[in-house]
Formats: structure tokens, sequence, C-alpha cells
């Protein structure tokens, strides 16, 4: 990887709130699971293992990473679609099935994009909070 962006990444994570760091997980997930299908696609089985197994850590560390105190039901469903995506990932390695890693990918995707969405609502609160537009008067002047 080039120097500049490892530097860019590290500090696009240094400086994430903990939502921001979920869509970078599973932006990571997801660029393993495109390299994993990729590997497949030319054959390379070295390079394709490596990027499952990339693929998998990530999606057990959102997996672990889950308030099962606070998130009741959620959370629940949560570590059921974790499992699913892992066991899919796990299954594209030992049958070398491409169906399966576009499972995986598919769960993925469908939770990023709800993470990405609640990223967005966060930020559009906070920007909300902030404006000095939409301050009391007393506040803003």
């Amino acid at each position: 990887m080039h120097p500049k962006l490892q530097q860019y990444l590290e500090s696009e994570v240094m400086n994430a709130d903990p939502i921001k760091l979920v869509t970078l997980l599973y932006r990571g997930a997801l660029t393993a699971v495109a390299s994993a299908q990729s590997a497949f696609a030319s054959g390379d089985l070295a390079e394709r293992a490596r990027q499952v197994s990339k693929a998998w850590t990530i999606v057990n560390e959102l997996r672990q990473a889950i308030n099962h105190e606070h998130g009741g039901d959620l959370s629940r469903q949560l570590v059921e679609l974790y499992d699913y995506a892992a066991n899919r990932l796990l299954a594209a390695n030992a049958e070398q099935s491409e169906k399966a890693l576009g499972e995986a990918a598919a769960v993925l995707t469908t939770l990023s994009e709800a993470w990405q969405g609640i990223q967005a609502q966060s930020q559009r609160t906070a920007d909300y909070r902030l404006a000095p537009e939409h301050q009391p008067l007393s506040i803003a002047c």
C-alpha cells in the first residue's frame, strides 16, 4: 500500500466516531470479498483464501462488538446475520463456491447500506444541532 494512502486510512480510523468505525469495517469486509471474487475468477486460490479470511475476521469482529444489553431483539438478529455471512464465507472457501461468496456479499452490502443510513442521519442530526440558523436567538447572537 502506498504510504500516503496508509497515512490517510490511519487518520480516518483514528478520527472516526463509533458509527463511522462500523461503516469502515463494512467497507473493509466488502473490499475483501470483492478481492476474493476477483481471485476466484483468476484461479488464485491462495489470494482467495487470504481475502475470505480477512472478510471473515472483520465479520467476526462486528459480531463481537454487538452490545446485547442495549440491543434487544435487534442484537440477536444482527448476530444471526453475521453468523450467516461468516458461514457463507467459510463455505465459499471450503467448497470453492462463488455463489456462497456472493451470498455473503449480499448480506454485508445490505447491512453496510443500513449503517451508512444511520451515519447520514447521525450527521444530519449533529449538523442541525450545530447550525447557527437553528439555534435559539439568544444562543445565535
